[in-house]
């Protein structure tokens, strides 16, 4: 197998207005959501794996994370962006997803192929 085309899809769960210390953050970015996608190129076969972690909530302005700025980033540097959040949570994670649907991919292509062949057309009984 060559190394497979990584696809991710991120999306996140925002909390329109939060208070937290007696200070109001909007747009809370509350949960990240992931979907890493492993596909072979020569046989177009596909793994994929879907987590999700939570981002503490800010407890100073510092802390939040702007989402009109991240919105506004290019794609490849949000979605570092946003992996860096996810990752700051509980490291190793989501590096440890893109090796998790690289190896279930591998186990699919390893897998013997099962053909179904009709024996039997339908038959009036």
């Amino acid at each position: 197998m060559t190394d497979p085309v990584m696809t991710w899809q991120i999306s996140v769960d925002i909390k329109a207005s939060i208070e937290v210390n007696g200070q109001t953050f909007e747009n809370v970015i509350e949960t990240v959501h992931w979907r890493v996608t492993a596909t072979d190129e020569e046989t177009g076969e596909s793994a994929a794996v879907y987590g999700s972690k939570s981002l503490p909530p800010p407890s100073s302005a510092d802390d939040l994370i702007d989402l009109q700025a991240l919105q506004e980033l290019e794609p490849e540097p949000r979605r570092l962006r946003i992996m860096e959040l996810a990752e700051s949570i509980d490291e190793g994670y989501l590096y440890a997803q893109d090796a998790k649907a690289r190896e279930v991919l591998a186990s699919k292509l390893a897998a013997p192929a099962v053909i179904n062949i009709p024996i039997l057309g339908q038959v009036e009984a």
